[in-house]
C-alpha cells in the first residue's frame, strides 16, 4: 500500500487505469488532460520502456512538456489503439492436386526367397 492505495496493475497513481483507459478510448476526457508515461503505458496495457521505443520509433504522438518531460494525449493513445486495430482474414488455400494413378502393366511377382537365392 503507498498513501492508501493499494499497489497493483488496476491503480495507476491515485487513478486506476480502467477509468483512464474509458476517459482515452470514449473521448470523455478534456483534450488538455495529460497522462505520465507510466500512465499512458497502463492504457495502452504496455510497460514503459515499450512506450519510450514507440516514441522513439515514431509511432505514437507526445507532447514534450520540457526536454526532459515527456507527457501522453489521451487522445494520442487512443489513436494508438486505433492505428493498431487488426482483423485476421481467412486462408485461402488453393485446391489440392489430386494424385495421379499409374497402372502397372504386365509384372511378375517374384517371391522373396528367389530374388535372394537367384
Amino acid at each position: 500500500m503507498v498513501n492508501g492505495t493499494p499497489r497493483s496493475p488496476l491503480y495507476v497513481g491515485h487513478t486506476q487505469w480502467p477509468e483512464l483507459w474509458q476517459r482515452a478510448a470514449c473521448g470523455m476526457s478534456d483534450h488538455l488532460r495529460l497522462l505520465k508515461e507510466h500512465e499512458a503505458a497502463a492504457v495502452l496495457g504496455i510497460g514503459g520502456r515499450t512506450l519510450r521505443d514507440l516514441r522513439r520509433r515514431g509511432l505514437i504522438r507526445y507532447v514534450a512538456v520540457t526536454d526532459r518531460k515527456i507527457m501522453y494525449r489521451t487522445e494520442d493513445c487512443a489513436e494508438y489503439i486505433e492505428s493498431r486495430l487488426r482483423q485476421d482474414e481467412p486462408c485461402q488455400r488453393p485446391p489440392k492436386p489430386q494424385p495421379k494413378l499409374s497402372r502397372r502393366r504386365g509384372g511378375n511377382v517374384i517371391p522373396f526367397t528367389q530374388q535372394i537365392g537367384g
